[in-house]
């Protein structure tokens, strides 16, 4: 377990926001059985959910930051890689939704 959360931190410093919230919910799914394991862990799960907010944060903004600059793929792109490890984000489903209803209008009109 220690050595899971050593590569997803080291991911997040390498701004890896994607694969390090990957792991991080890999950890927190299953803490329980890492916890019953090992026994004292360096980390809990308040350390884990907070990295999760940080790396959805993260990558969130970059979406948005994409979606600005007329990047509808990249940003969707994005979005989705959010909900591999917060699949329950309304409001990141919302936005991949709006973003992609944008993406077939503007490829229609370029039809």
């Amino acid at each position: 377990a220690e050595d899971i959360r050593d590569a997803a931190d080291s991911a997040f410093d390498n701004e890896e926001f994607a694969l390090s919230g990957r792991t991080y919910a890999v950890l927190l799914r299953n803490y329980p059985h890492f916890k019953e394991i090992a026994g004292d862990l360096s980390f809990d799960r308040k350390y884990l959910r907070a990295r999760l907010k940080e790396c959805s944060d993260f990558l969130s903004l970059r979406a948005l930051t994409q979606y600005r600059q007329g990047n509808l793929s990249a940003a969707i792109s994005l979005w989705k890689n959010i909900l591999e490890f917060e699949p329950g984000n309304a409001g990141v489903k919302k936005a991949i939704d709006t973003a992609s209803t944008q993406l077939k209008n503007l490829q229609r009109k370029a039809e």
